[in-house]
């Protein structure tokens, strides 16, 4: 899953136990119908949209394609932008079937409290930086973990067949053995900060629950069954503790050598000054600043929104075209 991870625009708005899904899917389409391109809504089933009058009423009157995920790569869409419930096989299709992706927004749905489910989304959040569209300025803060837990992750993320999924003995005990030298070294770690490392790091999103089930269970101090002898021996943190240190005298000589250069080549300008000679072509890429682009919102703020409360949607009061009008 994730074979190819595509450049888009990602945004997610929250399941229902954060915000009620009619409210999720009025703000969801207003974003939608204000993108360029051709708009595509994507359900996990075709029923859903006998269900709704606001999906309805935005494929009569703004032509919006809708199409379920099992039948993505079936659709004549021609490129634009997405609104789609989160499912495996529609986070899944969206990068490997269909291409012309200008932006993506993703509603998160009750298949999100499955672990796979969870974990399919987690993923695809954080392989594409998403960002949620109530708050679109706001970007997903990344968690960073502690830099000895970060070293043993990364040993153990060498030494596992990550294509096992953390079935197998061997892999099971190798990362549960460096989960337990942490905790008894010292080294306290996030269990959703290892996650998000995890899914960085690019780990396989079927691995994910047994990772969160795994450091969960060592923080709590529950006994494992190992059948395996693999892992990390008691006192490895020592190890590791020693490999952060030399890490970081590696970036000090390297941060002592660049001050070096620049304090060198400022040296070599004011020599050139002082004789009148024009300065030598080339500038030292480590001393010119690139300027970031300006971020500029892509959504409508919410002052400017169309209210949500009338919303037609499954016994709600009011006209549903009201909220589709920009």
């Amino acid at each position: 899953m994730f074979d190819k991870t595509r450049s888009y625009r990602a945004f997610y708005l929250p399941g229902p136990e954060d915000l009620p899904t009619y409210q999720s899917l009025a703000l969801g389409l207003q974003w939608l119908l204000r993108r360029p391109g051709r708009p595509l809504v994507v359900l996990p089933t075709m029923s859903l949209l006998k269900n709704s009058h606001l999906l309805a009423e935005a494929v009569r009157q703004f032509g919006v394609t809708v199409v379920a995920s099992p039948r993505l790569g079936d659709t004549d869409w021609s490129g634009g932008s997405i609104l789609f419930w989160a499912s495996e096989r529609a986070l899944e299709g969206i990068d490997e079937e269909l291409t012309g992706v200008d932006a993506v927004c993703v509603i998160a749905s009750t298949s999100r409290d499955t672990p796979r489910g969870r974990a399919a989304l987690d993923t695809w959040i954080a392989r594409h930086q998403a960002t949620d569209l109530r708050d679109p300025e706001a970007r997903t803060a990344r968690r960073q973990l502690g830099p000895v837990v970060e070293i043993a992750m990364a040993h153990a993320s060498r030494a596992i067949n990550h294509g096992n999924a953390l079935v197998t003995t061997e892999d099971k005990a190798y990362v549960v053995r460096t989960l337990q030298e942490l905790v008894r070294s010292g080294y306290a770690y996030e269990v959703e900060g290892l996650v998000a490392w995890a899914i960085a790091d690019g780990w396989c999103p079927a691995e994910i629950p047994r990772l969160r089930d795994y450091a969960r269970g060592v923080q709590d101090g529950r006994r494992f069954r190992l059948g395996d002898r693999r892992g990390p021996e008691k006192g490895a943190s020592k190890r590791w503790l020693e490999e952060v240190a030399e890490r970081h005298a590696e970036a000090t000589i390297g941060l002592a050598g660049a001050a070096c250069r620049v304090a060198g080549e400022g040296a070599r300008k004011r020599r050139s000054e002082e004789e009148g000679q024009p300065e030598a072509s080339g500038k030292n890429p480590e001393l010119t600043a690139v300027k970031p682009a300006a971020s500029v919102p892509d959504v409508v703020p919410a002052r400017d929104r169309d209210p949500v409360e009338g919303i037609h949607h499954r016994g709600q009061p009011g006209d549903s075209r009201d909220l589709l009008r920009s």
